[in-house]
């Protein structure tokens, strides 16, 4: 295989750039543990290691656990600036591919990227969803109720396909 002089430059400049973009994305984040930090959470609780850290880091600080970044927010102020008045920049949910895109394509509104179709989505879901909507079931789950205790009462085993329902 032979490489051209351009080619070796134009490979050399490529990477120098992905350094500098990675270099650049990582100062954007919060201070806190670099590295693998599983090991921080075998003998101990969550909330003890995330206090280790508030000490160590300040109130809001970030980790990576395998390839998920995570932020952690301390702070009530910090919590309520960043999701509540600036909510629509990180209500947004990881990309899934298989399961959201090819699958459904695009239509399950659960893993849809925050916007316009999961807003009405979500509307959607909570008129029917809510506490003042539930109330409209009450009927068709007490005879569903009656149902699956009928059948249970009718076999001596079995009873998971009666829960099923």
């Amino acid at each position: 295989m032979s490489f051209t002089i351009s080619a070796i430059l134009q490979a050399g400049a490529l990477a120098v750039l992905i350094l500098l973009f990675v270099s650049l994305r990582r100062r954007r984040l919060p201070p806190g543990p670099r590295g693998n930090v599983a090991g921080e959470f075998k003998n101990t609780s969550m909330l003890e290691v995330f206090d280790k850290w508030r000490r160590k880091y300040g109130q809001i600080f970030s980790f990576k656990l395998g390839t998920r970044l995570t932020i952690v927010l301390n702070d009530i102020n910090a919590a309520s600036d960043l999701l509540d008045k600036r909510g629509d920049i990180y209500s947004s949910r990881p990309r899934f591919v298989v399961g959201h895109e090819i699958l459904s394509g695009g239509k399950r509104g659960l893993p849809a990227p925050y916007g316009e179709y999961w807003r009405r989505w979500r509307k959607l879901q909570h008129m029917g969803m809510n506490g003042k909507a539930a109330l409209y079931y009450r009927e068709q789950q007490t005879l569903e109720a009656a149902i699956v205790l009928r059948d249970m009462l009718g076999r001596a085993s079995g009873h998971d396909e009666s829960l099923q329902r």
